[in-house]
């Protein structure tokens, strides 16, 4: 949907490996879900920004279409299971 996502990701949990938090890439923001203040933080930063909301969305939406279709889901789960069995 070419939305910026923000993701809880603290420590090694959540989505830290999908959304990518800064660089050129950069599709949104990982956060301490815990803390209302990080998350604030984050997502007013999207909401003020028109220019960064723009071009994460933008981002994820690649990145989505690259990396995450049902296709390529299919594709990777097959081949660890190709390579576990082996």
């Amino acid at each position: 949907m070419a939305k910026p996502v923000v993701v809880g990701a603290r420590g090694v949990s959540g989505m830290r490996e999908i959304v990518v938090p800064s660089g050129p890439n950069q599709c949104g923001f990982h956060i301490n879900p815990y803390d209302p203040g990080d998350i604030a933080k984050f997502v007013t930063a999207l909401l003020e920004d028109e220019d960064l909301r723009k071009r994460c969305g933008e981002n994820a939406r690649r990145r989505v279409s690259e990396s995450f279709t049902w296709k390529i889901v299919a594709e990777n789960t097959l081949r660890v299971y190709n390579e576990v069995v082996q």
